[in-house]
């Protein structure tokens, strides 16, 4: 049984335990959600790289770490909107994948994603958003690195992603991931709280809950 008073996340900087969690699903109250599941993941995942002091910025501050981050929200983000992806175990390429081939913020690492029927490649398959996945997320989640020739910069002169030298800009591609879930928390707020959204909302925070023992 999930520890009620476990922290679940805050709401306008005040802590949200399971109880108080729960009282406000049974109120349906979407804004106050959304406002939750914006803290979660932004406070989490990308506002320790928003400290703005110059010091940090220049001695502290790094790619690899952004984009660690960025690679963790994403998969967190898609097991929020996707049923099937509640638990990522094994389908941590099908987040990439799905994640990129949904947004035309990041449209240009959709490309090849899908075969002459239409339908999204299969890691096996390629394409950049498997690219993507092997060579940039595993590769700095398993290995420390990345691979095939992948780099990672924060140069501001530098685009989201050089196609030539297959180079990313990690600060940009963090902003780029914040107004992704700006966007979110807007459609979560103007949804029915019967909508494909919250009821898989939802069923993740219930799995979640269930795994705070």
């Amino acid at each position: 049984m999930a520890n009620t008073d476990t922290l679940l996340g805050t709401i306008d900087k005040k802590d949200i335990s399971i109880v108080q969690y729960l009282e406000i699903e049974k109120l349906e109250d979407k804004n106050a959600l959304a406002k939750f599941f914006y803290n979660r993941l932004f406070d989490r995942y990308l506002k320790p790289f928003t400290y703005s002091s110059t010091d940090y910025k220049k001695e502290y501050k790094n790619g690899f770490s952004i984009m660690a981050n960025c690679c963790l929200l994403i998969e967190t983000f898609m097991s929020f909107r996707e049923k099937h992806l509640i638990d990522t175990n094994r389908l941590s390429n099908e987040c990439f994948r799905l994640f990129f081939t949904q947004s035309e913020r990041f449209e240009i690492f959709s490309k090849d994603a899908f075969d002459k029927d239409g339908r999204l490649k299969t890691k096996k398959e390629g394409g950049r958003p498997n690219e993507f996945y092997s060579n940039v997320r595993c590769g700095i989640l398993h290995t420390g690195e990345t691979k095939d020739g992948w780099k990672i910069k924060r140069d501001i002169r530098t685009p989201l992603l050089d196609e030539r030298t297959k180079t990313i800009n990690a600060t940009k591609f963090a902003d780029t991931l914040k107004k992704e879930l700006d966007d979110y928390v807007k459609k979560l707020k103007k949804s029915e709280w019967t909508s494909k959204e919250w009821t898989n909302f939802r069923l993740k925070m219930a799995d979640i809950i269930k795994n705070c023992k």
